[in-house]
C-alpha cells in the first residue's frame, strides 16, 4: 500500500492508495465509510482497517494538487550521519512546519534571504507509536514507514548562526513526499539518489547510515516524547552543492529530484526570483483558532456554497429564469421546512425558489467571526448550482 495525500475536486484534503505503475489514485475510506483525510488517521487506525472506496473513480495524479504526507508538525532532522562522517553524537535540529511543501510545489529561492540555496536528499522516517526513552531493541517497533525529504538549506545562514534552524526552516525549505509507505511494504535496504537538472549529485544506501535508524530513535527519545506521526529526516549522503570541489548551488528554474527505492521520486522546481511567498499568503488566509460548528454534518463542507467567505447550504429549484423567491426558515429549522409547500404550490412551476439554512442550522456551519447568513445571502446572485427537484 502506497499512501498519497491530495486535494479532491472539492478542495478537501484526502488520502488515497497510489498505484505506482499506473500513476492512478484510489480514494480510501475508514471502516465506517468516512473518507480518510490525512495520514495521521491512517497511522492511528492502522492500515488493515482501511478499504478502497467502492465505486469511486480512480483519479489521475497529474489532475490533482498533491499535499505533503504529513505537514502538521516540525520535522526532526539529523545532520551528517552517513559513513562519510564519524561523529560520536549526531547533529539534531528541526525544520519548521511552515517549511513543508508537497512534491511538485515550487521552492522559493528567497534571494533576499540567501545566495547559497542547497539541496539534501534524505529518507524520512515516520513514527507510528508514541514513546519516550525508547530502547534500541524496541526502536523499530515505533516506526510506521518512510517517505522522502529534501532538506533545502541556506548555507550562509547555517554558518552565520552557528546552528541549523535558521538556515533550514525558511518557507518551502522542506519538500516531502510524494508518497508514504509502511515499512512492511519496503525492502530493508533503500537507495537514495539526488539529481539536479538530471545530473546525479548524491547516492547512498541505508546500509551506510551511522548511526542507524534505531539508534537515532534512541537518541531523539532520550529526553523528549516521540509522537505517532512525527517525521525524522535522516542524514545526507555526500554530494551536496556546497561540498563539491566547485560549489554549485541551485537557482531559479532548476529541477531537484530525489529518488528512493519503492518511494518514488520527489521533485520540485526552484521558483523565479520574484515569485510571491505563497506559504505566507496561505497561512494568513486559512489560520484560525476559532472553532467552526456544524461542519461535520457535511463531511467538512461537501456540497456547500461559499458566499463572501461563508459556507452555506443553498438549494435552488423551480423555473430557472423565473422571478426569485427566497425562503427563510425559523431558528432551529432547516430548508426541509419549506419543501411540502414548494412541491405542491404554483411557485414551484413559475418561480426560481432559493432556500438556504441559517448559519448554525441545518447543514450550514457557523463560527463566531463569520457574518450572518442573512447578510451573506443578500449578496447571492443567481443562478447557483442546480439541485434536483423535491
Amino acid at each position: 500500500m502506497s499512501f498519497i495525500a491530495y486535494e479532491n475536486p472539492d478542495g478537501l484534503p484526502r488520502v488515497g492508495h497510489y498505484e505506482q505503475n499506473t500513476s492512478l489514485i484510489q480514494p480510501l475510506v475508514l471502516a465506517s465509510g468516512a473518507p480518510v483525510e490525512n495520514l495521521y488517521q491512517v497511522i492511528e487506525v492502522g492500515v488493515n482497517t482501511l478499504r478502497l472506496e467502492e465505486g469511486a473513480e480512480k483519479l489521475k495524479l497529474d489532475s490533482l494538487t498533491l499535499l505533503p504526507p504529513l505537514a502538521g508538525r516540525e520535522v526532526l532532522c539529523v545532520g551528517r550521519n552517513y559513513q562519510v562522517d564519524h561523529q560520536k553524537h549526531p547533529v539534531i535540529f528541526t525544520k519548521k512546519s511552515t517549511s513543508i511543501i508537497a512534491s511538485g510545489a515550487h521552492i522559493l529561492p528567497l534571494s533576499y534571504f540567501t545566495k547559497t540555496l542547497d539541496y539534501e536528499g534524505k529518507i524520512g522516517v515516520i513514527i507510528g507509536t508514541t514513546g519516550h526513552s525508547i530502547s534500541e531493541q524496541d526502536a523499530m517497533n515505533h516506526v510506521w514507514g518512510y517517505t522522502i525529504i529534501n532538506d533545502i538549506t541556506a548555507r550562509e545562514r547555517q554558518r552565520d548562526h552557528r546552528q541549523f534552524y535558521m538556515g533550514k526552516s525558511a518557507d518551502t525549505f522542506c519538500p516531502m513526499g510524494p508518497i508514504a509507505v509502511p515499512k512492511e511494504d519496503l525492502p530493508s535496504r533503500l537507495t537514495v539518489q539526488t539529481f539536479v537538472n538530471g545530473s546525479k549529485r548524491q547516492e547512498c544506501t541505508t546500509d551506510d547510515l551511522i548511526p542507524s535508524v534505531s539508534k537515532l530513535i534512541v537518541t531523539l527519545s532520550e529526553g523528549t516524547t516521540l509522537r505517532a506521526g512525527d517525521v525524522i529526516a535522516t542524514g545526507m549522503p555526500a554530494g551536496v552543492g556546497c561540498g563539491l570541489d566547485l560549489p554549485q548551488f541551485v537557482k531559479p528554474g532548476d529541477r531537484v529530484e530525489i529518488a528512493v527505492t519503492s518511494l518514488g521520486k520527489l521533485y520540485n522546481l526552484v521558483a523565479s526570483a520574484n515569485a510571491k511567498n505563497y506559504v505566507a499568503a496561505n497561512t494568513k488566509l486559512h489560520e484560525s483558532h476559532l472553532k467552526t460548528y456544524n461542519l461535520d454534518r457535511t463531511c467538512g463542507g461537501v456540497g456547500l456554497r461559499k458566499v463572501n467567505g461563508k459556507m452555506l447550504n443553498i438549494v435552488e429549484t423551480g423555473l430557472t429564469d423565473g422571478e426569485r423567491i427566497t425562503y427563510v426558515h425559523g431558528l432551529g429549522g432547516n430548508t426541509e421546512y419549506w419543501w411540502p409547500l414548494i412541491s405542491t404550490s404554483q411557485p414551484y412551476k413559475t418561480h426560481l425558489n432559493v432556500l438556504f439554512d441559517l448559519e448554525g442550522h441545518g447543514l450550514s456551519p457557523t463560527a463566531a467571526s463569520q457574518s450572518s447568513a442573512y447578510q451573506a445571502t443578500r449578496r447571492i446572485s443567481p443562478p447557483l448550482s442546480r439541485n434536483p427537484a423535491f
